[in-house]
């Protein structure tokens, strides 16, 4: 797409075309969306998110290491307001909690009752590459997560964070797309807040054919300076193998995020460490 704006203007319209007997559904918790929420002219819609004035509400979230807890305040237009307690799912992050959000909206909206709602979150058993546990090696454990946009990473280390609040937290990712990097330059560099250490590998170009146009090097500086992290640089899998033998260990979590190869670089270092 030629622009943000661009992009949301086709929003608009899609919402739009949405039938009435239909319904869509908008993250109230996220700037650009309350945007396109302010030029859809058929009120054909419901929110959801932590805001305040979302129609479906998540309150009271709680995150432990196996699951998170929220509560969902429902308020429709001409309809009473109803409250849902203690909605468990066996994932951690924000992002988690707002997608359960939005699937039990779209559950309650076509009539599902509450119970159902309830016990098949409960049950749900989650996607891959979303905090995948792989492997634990001398007391540290490795995790393999889908994260490859800032808000992604940001949302998946608050929850990590909060879930293991001791740990010494390590992130290893690995950029997806140099177009993406190049455009998100500075929100990626302020992602990595709740982590205490972050191994950078090299971009993962997807074919993309560009030129990064900044020193990498540099860039790591300004992780460190954004993030108020330590940052270490790799330039391949056996380089980070080697990292990991010679300096991890204890009680650690590592999280290896990225939408390329990182996936493969972490189920396969329990044979190169």
């Amino acid at each position: 797409y030629k622009s943000m704006d661009k992009l949301k203007e086709l929003f608009v319209d899609f919402i739009e075309k949405v039938p009435s007997f239909g319904k869509s559904f908008i993250c109230a918790d996220d700037e650009n969306n309350n945007e396109i929420i302010k030029k859809i002219k058929i009120k054909n819609y419901y929110t959801y998110g932590v805001d305040k004035n979302s129609q479906f509400q998540i309150k009271n979230i709680y995150q432990s290491r196996d699951f998170s807890k929220f509560n969902l305040d429902i308020r429709l237009p001409g309809k009473k307001q109803t409250y849902i307690k203690n909605i468990k799912i066996p994932l951690l992050g924000l992002h988690n909690v707002r997608n359960a959000t939005a699937a039990a909206a779209v559950a309650i909206t076509i009539g599902i009752s509450k119970d159902i709602i309830k016990q098949g979150l409960k049950e749900f058993k989650g996607v891959q590459r979303r905090f995948n546990k792989i492997f634990k090696y001398r007391e540290t454990e490795f995790y393999d997560d889908y994260a490859h946009h800032p808000t992604e990473i940001k949302e998946v280390l608050n929850g990590v964070k909060e879930a293991y609040k001791k740990e010494e937290i390590i992130c290893i990712f690995q950029p997806h797309r140099i177009s993406r990097l190049k455009d998100l330059r500075k929100e990626f560099s302020l992602s990595f807040k709740k982590a205490n250490s972050v191994i950078l590998c090299p971009v993962y170009s997807a074919g993309e054919k560009l030129k990064l146009g900044f020193n990498y090097f540099d860039y790591a500086k300004e992780i460190i300076k954004n993030s108020k992290v330590k940052v270490f640089l790799v330039k391949d899998q056996y380089q980070l193998a080697r990292f990991i033998k010679q300096n991890v260990y204890g009680k650690k979590i590592v999280i290896g995020m990225g939408a390329g190869s990182i996936s493969n670089w972490i189920r396969e270092l329990p044979n190169l460490i």
